[in-house]
């Protein structure tokens, strides 16, 4: 079985991280060359569906390559409740068979976070996987503290992101010795400029993910030329198609 690669529409989007996060360009115009190109699905960034016209929105419902994960920043305390309610129905209504999230930053408030991110796994009506980041800067990037909470939840559909080409390979390990292929079920991929360092890198990752079980997804989330100051969409897609070339490669052999 082919390994599945999405496109995250974060990937070509300049204001991903300025303030307002205001998208700059419509993921229909581009879905038709995301399929001819040999993805499998899309990584939507929440605000390309949450800002987006009416007549947008029902373009990315008709699409020709659909949105498997729903890439939401919606908060994970009592007060970001609005935000997961409209993600819930953003994701639902196009049909994302999972969310991307990540919880906060506060210890003390743990047990806040993993209620909430319950309850709002039970609102989405077609989700198979809440899939957690696990991001530095949250309390998540503790493995003590991610082990528990996923022992908390006790809920098959709640499972985690590595990013396998850029934290430390010592950390990716350990990752999966804790975890598991279980719960590790997706890759954030930014592979960079495509030295033989690269090269040798992504081969090697890919070796340990394989070897240690791992049979999930894969999103090519940034790539060489990622928040340059030239930043061009056309070149950061060829980047992404180049990348995307690799990781076929690797998954494949």
């Amino acid at each position: 079985m082919t390994t599945p690669i999405y496109i995250g529409t974060i990937l070509l989007e300049r204001n991903r991280w300025s303030p307002g996060k205001v998208p700059t360009y419509r993921v229909s115009e581009w879905l038709d060359r995301f399929a001819r190109d040999g993805f499998d699905g899309v990584e939507l960034w929440e605000n390309h569906a949450a800002l987006c016209s009416d007549d947008e929105f029902v373009r990315l419902e008709h699409a020709p390559l659909p949105v498997i994960v729903f890439n939401s920043y919606a908060g994970m305390g009592d007060e970001g409740l609005p935000e997961r309610e409209q993600a819930a129905r953003l994701a639902n209504r196009l049909g994302a068979s999972a969310i991307k999230f990540n919880t906060g930053n506060v210890p003390e408030d743990g047990a806040e976070y993993a209620r909430n991110a319950q309850a709002w796994a039970d609102a989405m009506s077609r989700v198979a996987r809440m899939l957690c980041e696990c991001h530095p800067g949250t309390i998540m990037e503790e493995l003590t503290v991610a082990q528990a909470t996923y022992a908390s939840w006790n809920d098959d559909r709640f499972q985690a992101i590595v990013h396998a080409f850029s934290e430390p390979e010592e950390m990716l390990i350990e990752k999966m010795h804790r975890f598991g292929p279980r719960i590790v079920t997706h890759v954030h991929a930014a592979l960079g400029e495509h030295t033989t360092e690269t090269k040798e890198l992504v081969h090697r990752r890919t070796g340990i993910l394989r070897d240690m079980g791992f049979a999930g997804s894969f999103t090519l989330e940034f790539t060489e030329g990622t928040g340059e100051p030239d930043e061009d969409m056309e070149t950061m897609y060829g980047c992404a198609l180049r990348d995307l070339e690799l990781l076929r490669k690797e998954l494949n052999a």
